[in-house]
């Protein structure tokens, strides 16, 4: 998804600029941390996570459910998404999508042959 471009630094309460917007990280009283990206109106939230070990198998439950479950997005249709200096790419079943700052390109990709062109011209991805 969007968010920010280069890594954020841990520092919690000062606001940090990035080509994708502007974030801040604050830390809750249960010492949660939380992203928002800072705009005019709000800060909107966008990650929150503690500073806390995992065991790798605490991920393996969802990892199968995201790569195996009809229910989720990733196995209902075909999705890659690459962000670029100024916006991103990205192919969503078959419709492709540039954006580039405020500006978003729409094509539709008619054909399977359609999609594998893109897939190699944006993603160099050869199925």
């Amino acid at each position: 998804g969007e968010f920010a471009f280069t890594p954020l630094k841990l520092l919690p309460g000062n606001v940090q600029p990035d080509s994708r917007g502007t974030f801040r990280i604050c830390q809750d009283s249960d010492q949660r941390f939380v992203i928002s990206t800072e705009t005019d109106t709000k800060p909107t939230p966008q990650y929150a996570f503690y500073l806390k070990h995992w065991d790798l198998n605490s991920f393996y439950d969802m990892c199968q459910y995201h790569q195996n479950s009809p229910g989720s997005p990733f196995t209902r249709k075909r999705l890659i998404s690459q962000a670029t200096e100024n916006g991103r790419i990205t192919i969503t079943n078959n419709l492709l999508l540039i954006k580039q700052s405020d500006q978003v390109e729409e094509t539709v990709l008619h054909s399977e042959a359609d999609f594998t062109a893109a897939l190699w011209e944006y993603f160099e991805v050869s199925l």
